[in-house]
C-alpha cells in the first residue's frame, strides 16, 4: 500500500515476508473452583437438573428400602452378624482350652454357620439388585451421579459470570459506625468505619470481581454446587471434584480456590494435594494456595 510522504527525500520501505517469530498467547488462564448462586449453561439450569435427579434417586432408594426384598436382606445381614459374633466367642473359648474337642467342633459349626449366613446375604442382595425396584434405584442413582456438574465454563468478563453463575449471598453481620464532630450544630468532621463480624465463606464472586477489576482476561469457572445447597458448608470432596473436572482443559494454567480458607487444615491439604498432583502430572499449571 502506497504511503504519502510530506517532505522530499529518499525513503526505504521494508516489506516483511515472515510472520512474527513469537506468537502472542495468554500465559495465565486461571480456573476458579467453588460454589455459585446458580449454574445455567446454554440455557439449562444444571443445578436444578442435578437436584431433581438426586431427589428421584432418593425416592427410588426409599422405595427399595421399604420393600420386602430390602427387609429380607436386612434379616439376612442381622443373621450374619449374629453368626460372626458366635464364631468369635467360640474361638475365644477354644483359646482357653485348645485341646477341647467339643470346643473345636463348636468353632467348626460356627464357621459353617457364618458361611451359610453369608450365602444368604449374597442371595438376598442379588434378589434385591435384580428386582425392578433395584434396577430402577441403580439407574436413578447413575443418572444422579452423572448429572451435568461440575462443568468447566470459559468466561471473559464479570457479566458472563453473572449470567451463568449469578452473584453471591448478601453479607451478614456488617456494622457501620459514623462519628460526627459538631461545632455550633455544624458538622465539621465525620469518620465512617466499617467491620464485619464474620467473613462470608462463599467468596468466589468477590474473587471474580477483584480478578476482572484488576485487568483479568479469559478464565474458567467450575461450579461444584450452589450456595443454597451447600448451606454454608465448604466440602473438600466437592472442590476435589472440580479439580478432576478441569483436568482435560489444556488452556488452564492456574488453580484458584477462594473458599478453601473455610476448610480445616486436613481438608485443605487434601484439596491442594489433588491440585498439585494434577500440576505434576500435566506439567502445564500451578496452584495459588490461600492459607488463611
Amino acid at each position: 500500500m502506497a504511503t504519502t510522504y510530506k517532505t522530499p527525500g529518499v525513503y526505504i520501505e521494508e516489506i516483511s515476508k515472515f510472520p512474527p517469530s513469537i506468537a502472542e498467547v495468554a500465559t495465565a488462564i486461571p480456573v476458579f473452583i467453588g460454589y455459585t448462586e446458580k449454574v445455567i449453561i446454554d440455557g439449562i439450569d444444571l443445578a436444578k437438573e442435578a437436584s431433581d435427579k438426586k431427589k428421584v434417586a432418593a425416592d427410588a432408594q426409599k422405595a427399595l428400602a421399604d420393600s420386602d426384598l430390602a427387609k429380607a436382606l436386612k434379616t439376612a445381614q442381622d443373621a450374619l452378624k449374629t453368626a460372626q459374633t458366635a464364631l468369635e466367642n467360640a474361638k475365644k473359648a477354644l483359646e482357653a482350652t485348645p485341646d477341647d474337642q467339643a470346643k473345636k467342633d463348636a468353632v467348626t459349626n460356627a464357621e459353617k454357620a457364618v458361611s451359610d449366613a453369608q450365602s444368604a446375604v449374597d442371595a438376598a442382595q442379588k434378589a434385591a439388585d435384580d428386582s425392578d425396584l433395584g434396577k430402577a434405584a441403580k439407574a436413578a442413582q447413575d443418572q444422579a451421579d452423572e448429572a451435568g456438574m461440575p462443568i468447566p465454563v470459559r468466561i471473559t468478563s464479570l457479566l458472563e459470570y453473572e449470567q451463568s453463575f449469578g452473584k453471591t449471598e448478601p453479607a451478614q453481620g456488617i456494622i457501620v459506625m459514623i462519628e460526627e464532630t459538631l461545632n455550633q450544630s455544624v458538622v465539621v468532621d465525620r469518620k465512617v468505619t466499617g467491620s464485619i463480624q464474620e467473613s462470608p465463606k462463599h467468596n468466589l464472586y468477590y474473587a471474580m470481581q477483584a480478578y476482572f477489576k484488576n485487568g483479568g482476561g479469559p478464565g474458567y469457572v467450575v461450579s461444584v454446587g450452589t450456595m443454597a445447597e451447600a448451606k454454608g458448608v465448604i466440602s473438600a470432596a466437592d472442590l476435589q471434584r472440580g479439580i478432576e473436572a478441569i483436568a482435560k482443559e489444556d488452556e488452564v494454567t492456574l488453580f484458584v480456590f477462594p473458599e478453601s480458607q473455610a476448610l480445616n487444615d486436613a481438608d485443605r491439604a487434601g484439596v491442594f494435594g489433588d491440585a498439585l498432583n494434577q500440576c505434576g502430572k500435566l506439567q502445564d499449571r500451578f496452584v495459588i494456595m490461600d492459607m488463611q
